[in-house]
């Protein structure tokens, strides 16, 4: 594999040395160093040895001193290379943030170099796919060396999730993105980051009139959205926002055929879609690699607060089966949304079978290849439209089926589709 050039390799050495010699002789800077680097990212491989002691020592309550530490790398690392390590030392937490600086960006630019070699073999293979080897590529090195979270104990944690508390109990801070449906936020307590949530329907049932609702109210509140639409073109779910937004008849919309009042809505319902913060992808057949990619590259390139797919069963995931697929795909969404903390909709058919029943309600079972959506989602909304003729009292009553709701009640939240605007509305 390729390697970084020797200066850059020696100056990492250089600081693994005197943050090894710290560690040895002081607490603090042992605590700081075991919380800042991994023995992975140490060049010298008995460096490597010497600080998984530490961390052990550490992890255990321990002193790691020279005493301590040399009966666990006895055989591995001989006594004189330790002591050298630790001559003259500079201690203290503020030196050793400094070391940890450098031996964490050369580690960084060693894994960017050997991904950059490998990706150069895997490109030679006729069979390769471009967009998908590359975003398995900038995957791993995300996941490598792009750490946002760590081991947190609860002296620390504890604080900030009573702040957070306090700040809803005044009303300061929501507890997550707000949708516009007041009933649901009211059970949901918002849209929050790491969430993955399904909404499930029949096809024709509103499954994208909904996302596409909740996705221009989201962005109304100045929150960004991605939208990977696998069904409907970039247009069609456009148009359905802009029938939403005027209160104009989508098909009027699709045919031209509306008078000024009309035309002067649809125009300013435009320019007000238009100045959304909201991204439409509507590539087809796209891989769940390649749809963790792209948002991957969003939330570097701008920012990323609401992720939704259209729909689950269209992304391609990896399996023998169509439900190894799906279980797939649904895993790599709840890592998605967990990784980047933001919360992902994704929307699914449902089977056809409940409309052999006598209660057409739709149930979890319902889903198709439904043991991993209802496995790995945080919630499910079952929609339910009641189909009657326009002149009955219940023609548009519809209802958001809570069935499944990992950090809060289930239920039912009742609302009103309004299909000619593609809309739903508050019952």
């Amino acid at each position: 594999m390729t390697k970084i050039n020797d200066t850059m390799k020696q100056n990492s050495i250089e600081a693994e040395r005197c943050l090894i010699g710290a560690c040895l002789v002081d607490m603090k800077s042992a605590v700081t160093a075991v919380d800042l680097v991994r023995p992975g990212e140490m060049q010298h491989p008995k460096h490597g040895i010497i600080f998984n002691a530490i961390i052990e020592t550490v992890q255990n309550g321990g002193m790691p001193e020279m005493v301590t530490i040399y009966p666990l790398i006895a055989g591995k690392v001989d006594a004189s290379f330790l002591s050298d390590v630790t001559n003259n030392p500079i201690v203290g937490p503020a030196h050793v943030r400094q070391w940890a600086g450098v031996i964490k960006r050369q580690a960084r630019l060693q894994s960017l170099a050997e991904a950059g070699e490998a990706l150069v073999i895997e490109a030679r293979s006729p069979l390769a796919d471009p967009e998908e080897l590359a975003a398995s590529h900038i995957l791993k090195f995300i996941c490598d060396n792009a750490h946002t979270g760590k081991s947190v104990g609860m002296s620390e944690a504890v604080p900030k999730t009573m702040q957070a508390i306090e700040a809803r109990g005044k009303g300061e801070e929501a507890p997550g993105i707000l949708t516009g449906f007041m009933a649901f936020d009211r059970m949901k307590q918002g849209l929050r980051g790491g969430e993955f949530i399904v909404f499930g329907g029949r096809p024709g049932g509103g499954k994208s009139a909904l996302a596409g609702n909740i996705a221009v109210e989201v962005a109304k509140q100045g929150a960004h959205v991605k939208i990977f639409s696998l069904e409907m073109t970039r247009d069609d779910f456009i148009e359905r926002m802009i029938s939403a937004a005027a209160g104009v008849n989508l098909q009027s919309i699709r045919s031209g055929q509306f008078d000024d009042y009309q035309h002067d809505r649809v125009k300013r319902a435009g320019a007000m879609i238009a100045n959304l913060p909201i991204n439409i992808d509507d590539t087809g057949g796209l891989t769940i690699g390649q749809i963790g990619g792209r948002a991957r590259e969003s939330v570097l390139k701008s920012k990323v607060d609401l992720i939704i797919v259209d729909y689950l069963q269209l992304v391609k995931g990896k399996g023998d089966t169509r439900q190894q697929q799906v279980g797939d795909v649904t895993r790599a969404l709840k890592a998605l949304a967990k990784d980047l903390n933001v919360p992902v909709i994704g929307l699914a058919q449902l089977n056809r079978g409940l409309e052999g029943r006598e209660d057409k309600r739709p149930r979890l079972s319902d889903l198709r290849e439904s043991g991993d959506i209802e496995q790995d989602a945080d919630m499910v909304g079952l929609l339910y439209r009641i189909e009657c003729g326009s002149d009955s009292p219940m023609y548009g009553k519809a209802e958001l089926i809570i069935a499944k709701h990992r950090n809060g009640p289930t239920g039912k939240v009742d609302l009103k589709f309004e299909g000619h605007f593609s809309r739903f509305k508050e019952a």
